[in-house]
């Protein structure tokens, strides 16, 4: 039976004053010559006298990289409730590189996504990226995306948000997968995800 799913992912100096004394010396012994350091600039030092800073550099006045640029081309979908109460067992397996869709979202206890959802995944080494859509038919343009470190050990990924809007890893334990050819499967609470590698 197809039904419509609640999320549970909630798609973060003052300068110093000196006196002069008066006193009765004449002039050519009470007057002192001015000290060449202190009013004059050394002028084998560049930055001191062209009045830079040092302290700072460029990169500091640069702007950030975007947390990601994947866009979100998946399809729209929406959860569906399975047809047994057990999800098969995860299989783990290499999972390729490359770009996936969100094509299925199978529920057996507790939906993982609010339907109708957009997700795109990007698998590269030791990177997973993420475009997200939890509202598409009133907000199409909408894309919440975030960048992970992972690996995989015992069939499950384990991620690491870097940046943007947790959709997938939030901080919890590794999820179980299964990558089968084009096909990965993520287990997320009480459903399963189905990604088709385009």
């Amino acid at each position: 039976m197809t039904k419509t799913v609640r999320s549970l992912i909630t798609a973060v100096a003052v300068p110093a004053c000196s006196g002069s004394a008066v006193g009765t010396a004449t002039p050519a012994t009470d007057a002192a010559a001015p000290s060449p350091t202190a009013t004059t600039p050394d002028p084998s030092d560049p930055i001191a006298d062209a009045g830079v800073d040092a302290s700072k550099t460029d990169a500091s006045a640069s702007d950030a990289a975007p947390c990601s640029t994947l866009p979100n081309t998946a399809p729209v979908v929406l959860g569906e409730a399975a047809s047994s109460g057990t999800p098969p067992p995860p299989a783990g397996g290499t999972i390729a590189l490359g770009t996936y869709h969100l094509t299925a979202e199978t529920v057996y206890s507790s939906p993982a996504l609010e339907g109708p959802t957009k997700l795109t995944l990007r698998v590269s080494t030791g990177t997973i990226e993420t475009a997200f859509n939890d509202s598409p038919t009133t907000k199409p343009t909408k894309s919440d995306v975030a960048r992970y470190t992972y690996t995989t050990a015992s069939k499950a990924i384990d991620g690491k948000l870097v940046c943007g809007s947790a959709v997938l890893f939030k901080g919890g334990p590794p999820l179980s997968y299964t990558a089968s050819g084009g096909t990965l499967f993520v287990y997320v609470g009480g459903a399963v995800l189905t990604f088709a590698k385009q």
